[in-house]
């Protein structure tokens, strides 16, 4: 019987940079409707250039029966420099191991997420004969995806607005895959306030951090606070709670980071969240109803965290800090509109963009059927 399921299996390809979030909602969804399929990954397995820490794809993966291959290929830059150059060098070499990999797979299939160490599988993948499709989790148009673009078969769109930028190709408005974690915890709210959760992106955010610190005292009177603030941030903040009051202190967590499979419990906690606008951060916290305040990178391309954050705005209600304007005063002035405007204020997940991302996974599979047959 286990032959004749190991001769009946099919193999699909997934591979991306930075991707572990989409990825894990489509292999959840891949596990529960097609058990019988062997899933495998090609990425970058260094969270950092030169540095030994994995990335998440390659810590959470493994642990879901998922194959994880590492290649070797330099990160895109838009301008030219002595390091953009040398970049570029390991391209080749990553074409050459993704070559090899894909020799000795042989999947009906290539989804790419996007990033750096995608390129090499979609390039090799295409020149193999595999059927490639990409999903691009901006609203704008990334750098590796517009080099992929010649080779993709097919393009998967999480927001609309992306498809003025693949007018040439076919493509799916499908939405942001969101994992099963994050999708079972239930929609509630409480008589008032009482606990905010901020997130500063993987790898934490030093301006939020700054503003936070300067405000504890004050907000620890009201609430309690889970502080995902960063490695860069960890020990110092960790040092600073040992110095508040010890009537406020056990009100205060701080943590570097969550892996992606127990964020779900902190979104459980929280009342309000402040965040970076990351697509997936801002997708999570529309999806689950939760009150926002969003404090968007300025320097990303085409300001796309702050088109994130509009979105919210737009559909769920969701505060907006321009980074400029980031600080103790405008925090509390956010923080304190949605204390004073709780009992009033409409929390749901009844929007079109959260209904989209929450059944996501589940059409990004319907279209990988098509290719595996």
């Amino acid at each position: 019987m286990f032959q004749n399921m190991q001769k009946n299996s099919k193999k699909i390809m997934l591979t991306g940079g930075h991707a572990a979030t989409s990825a894990l909602a489509v292999i959840e969804k891949v596990q529960e409707k097609h058990p019988n399929w062997n899933i495998s990954w090609i990425g970058s397995s260094e969270a950092f250039i030169n540095k030994k820490a994995k990335t998440l794809d390659f810590q959470l993966f493994p642990e879901l029966g998922v194959k994880c291959y590492a290649i070797q290929t330099g990160k895109l830059q838009r301008k030219i420099s002595i390091s953009s150059v040398m970049n570029l060098l390991k391209v080749p070499v990553g074409c050459i191991q993704a070559l090899g990999i894909l020799f000795k797979e042989k999947p009906e299939v290539i989804l790419s997420f996007g990033g750096y160490a995608a390129l090499p599988v979609v390039w090799v993948g295409k020149l193999l004969g595999y059927p490639v499709l990409i999903h691009e989790q901006t609203l704008g148009f990334g750098l590796a995806n517009k080099l992929s673009l010649p080779f993709a078969d097919d393009v998967l769109l999480s927001r609309e607005e992306s498809s003025k930028y693949f007018r040439n190709k076919k493509s799916h408005f499908v939405g942001l895959p969101l994992h099963n974690a994050t999708q079972k915890i239930a929609l509630s709210k409480k008589k008032n306030p009482d606990t905010i959760l901020i997130l500063g992106g993987s790898r934490g955010s030093q301006t939020i951090n700054l503003a936070v610190k300067e405000v504890l005292p004050t907000l620890l009177k009201k609430y309690e606070i889970i502080h995902l603030c960063g490695s860069l941030d960890e020990d110092n903040l960790k040092s600073h709670k040992r110095i508040l009051s010890s009537k406020i202190r056990d009100k205060y967590e701080v943590i570097a980071h969550v892996p992606p499979l127990e964020m779900a419990n902190k979104y459980a906690q929280a009342d309000i969240v402040i965040a970076r606008a990351g697509a997936h951060t801002v997708a999570e916290v529309m999806a689950l109803g939760k009150a926002a305040i969003f404090i968007p990178i300025p320097w990303v391309q085409r300001n796309e965290q702050l088109e994130n954050a509009r979105l919210a705005e737009k559909y769920s209600g969701a505060r907006i800090i321009e980074e400029s304007k980031l600080n103790s005063e405008t925090l509390l002035q956010e923080i304190n509109h949605f204390e004073q405007s709780w009992k009033e204020l409409t929390l749901g997940t009844d929007n079109k963009l959260s209904k989209k991302d929450r059944g996501a996974a589940l059409q990004i599979v319907k279209i990988l059927e098509k290719y595996v047959q």
